[in-house]
């Protein structure tokens, strides 16, 4: 509308015509909205902008674990329904794997080795979440698992790390993330240390 005056069945719709109008229209504005009237039209229009433009609410990883823990709790599952849980930079990384659904389960073996959680922390990081669970397993066993999650919601499962190795003094208490835990357990026994090396072909 460049140039001209906004009709009249577009001034309440449109709030960028009330900043152009005011400028190249003002007899339009003094004939269809009152002095009092125009600025209380105008912090609706913004407060509505604004609140389009709101960003997607973020799901808490612990939510998102406790999910995909009650999901591959079930009963046999399509690999179809398992996709909607992982990344898809892991689902293709595990090739033809990525159709066996035993396979994809072991993906989330983190979140199937805990019986009982003593706590869990988790923190923002760029592109997703990271989430640390302490707890024990079916043999009372201590277990230390940390996930990385990508995107928002829901939040898809990208990495993951589980310690069942003891750690020399208490449980970590803070938000690692896969790397982080491993980078941990790794530093404290050199034997765990050599033992992923080999397992890794490194």
């Amino acid at each position: 509308m460049q140039g001209n005056c906004c009709p009249e069945r577009v001034l309440i719709a449109r709030p960028d015509c009330f900043q152009s109008s005011s400028l190249r229209c003002p007899s339009l504005l003094k004939a269809f909205l009152p002095r009092r009237v125009l600025p209380f039209i105008l912090v609706v229009s913004c407060g509505l902008v604004h609140a389009g433009e709101s960003k997607i609410p973020e799901q808490p990883a612990w939510e998102r674990y406790r999910q995909i823990q009650a999901l591959l709790a079930g009963p046999v599952l399509e690999p179809t329904q398992l996709r909607g849980v992982f990344s898809p930079t892991l689902l293709q990384a595990q090739g033809e794997a990525a159709d066996d659904p035993s396979a994809l389960r072991d993906l989330g073996y983190a979140a199937r080795v805990l019986r009982v959680v003593v706590s869990h922390h988790e923190r923002p990081v760029k592109d997703g979440r990271c989430l640390l669970v302490n707890g024990y397993t079916d043999a009372d066993r201590p277990v230390t698992v940390a996930v990385r999650f990508e995107g928002h919601a829901p939040l898809l499962w990208s990495e993951s790390f589980v310690s069942l190795e003891p750690m020399s003094g208490s449980r970590p208490d803070d938000a690692l993330c896969p790397e982080a835990l491993k980078a941990r357990v790794m530093a404290e026994d050199p034997d765990v240390a050599e033992a992923m090396r080999q397992l890794e072909g490194k």
